[in-house]
């Protein structure tokens, strides 16, 4: 009875610990690679998950291969700002802002 129960506690935490491992590989799987001031940067399917990345636009674009997107840094006073406001407000890298594609 004992090593029933041992058994079952073991494979419990086997399980817990396999869907965890699978759920945080599967919303770090890259989604995209954006080009971003002279380096290429993956985007990961967590950045989804805020306002400015949309996976389902992008996943269309190249069946099989990840798509390639050209961010560009805005040259004005105002994108300047407005980029500036957004990684602080945010937490969002430039390479995640979808605004800048």
């Amino acid at each position: 009875m004992k090593l029933t129960a041992d058994l079952t506690v073991i494979a419990l935490l086997q399980l817990t610990a396999l869907v965890y491992g699978v759920t945080t590989i599967f919303q770090q799987r890259p989604v995209a690679v954006v080009f971003w001031e002279n380096s290429f940067y993956s985007v990961p399917a967590s950045a989804s998950n805020s306002d400015e990345f949309d996976v389902n636009k992008w996943k269309n674009c190249i069946q099989h291969k990840l798509p390639f997107i050209y961010a560009e840094k805005p040259t004005t006073r105002e994108g300047l700002k407005q980029l500036l406001d957004a990684i602080n407000n945010t937490n969002h890298a430039p390479h995640h802002q979808e605004n800048l594609y």
